[in-house]
């Protein structure tokens, strides 16, 4: 019996045990922290039972030198504005300075912040807005999230970290200067249509994508946004900070449904 196999192995079993989308959605953190040193652990011990199994790790290299690269830009703190949109939804703008969004295709875009004031937890978010100034909208939804809207409540500007920007990376000269993540390069016989279907503040890729503008008209026929919101409070904050319909294209249809109680309850369409 080797031991250092043994071992691997039982890193291998925590490994996967913890990978349960159940243990993923309720403890993400333990999860992630888990998952990084249950991960080091076979290796090396991987390596001790054989040493070919270094030499699998090797194309890993490149995940380490990233993560070295993000945790490095992350320790800079950016002054964050707060305001609120609705009480369980608020908008958070962040400068990102000389960092490449404008290499990034519009729709595609996002990153990881961590509020420090709230927690030493990193989050996931889709941006929109121009280059040097991206806009994060945020619903209350969770302990985090919920923190942060009651924090927007008491003050207007916050410390946070960033650890991206990422997304769909393109040449202009590929796009002819118009980047879209979503189509591949056609003739105009050929033109697909595009259907976007959104939740809620599930919008803002596509209203980020939306900016594109004309140059839709490049890659798609026509286009068909489908967008369902819980009330109308909640839309017409995020229409006012998004600007959906004046944003869009012509060619692009809008079909927005709300949802809610007996009072607020409509559907309607609504083509710019």
């Amino acid at each position: 019996l080797n031991f250092y196999g043994l071992l691997g192995t039982l890193a291998a079993i925590a490994l996967a045990g913890f990978a349960f989308q159940r243990v993923r959605r309720r403890m993400y953190g333990t999860f992630y922290n888990v998952h990084l040193v249950t991960a080091l652990i076979f290796i090396v011990l991987g390596a001790f039972h054989d040493f070919n199994v270094l030499l699998f790790t090797i194309p890993a290299s490149a995940y380490l030198v990233d993560r070295l690269c993000a945790l490095r830009a992350s320790w800079h703190r950016h002054r964050a504005q707060l305001s609120i949109l609705t009480p369980n939804v608020v908008a958070l703008k962040v400068a990102l300075g000389a960092l490449p969004l404008e290499h990034l295709a519009l729709g595609s875009r996002w990153l990881y912040i961590k509020v420090p004031s709230v927690s030493r937890e990193w989050h996931p978010f889709s941006i929109v807005g121009p280059n040097d100034v991206t806009e994060l909208h945020i619903k209350a939804i969770g302990d985090w999230s919920q923190a942060l809207c009651s924090m927007a409540q008491e003050c207007q500007e916050v410390d946070v970290q960033v650890d991206g920007p990422y997304g769909v990376v393109h040449e202009a000269r590929q796009w002819g200067g118009d980047a879209c993540p979503f189509s591949s390069r056609r003739s105009m016989e050929s033109l697909p249509r595009l259907l976007l279907v959104a939740g809620g503040v599930g919008i803002v890729p596509f209203a980020d994508l939306l900016r594109m503008g004309s140059a839709m008209r490049k890659h798609w026929s026509t286009a068909t946004l489908i967008w369902v919101v819980r009330g109308m409070a909640e839309y017409e904050a995020l229409e006012r900070s998004l600007q959906v319909k004046s944003i869009a294209d012509t060619m692009v249809h809008i079909q927005l449904f709300i949802t809610g109680n007996s009072d607020e309850v409509s559907a309607f369409q609504d083509s710019p």
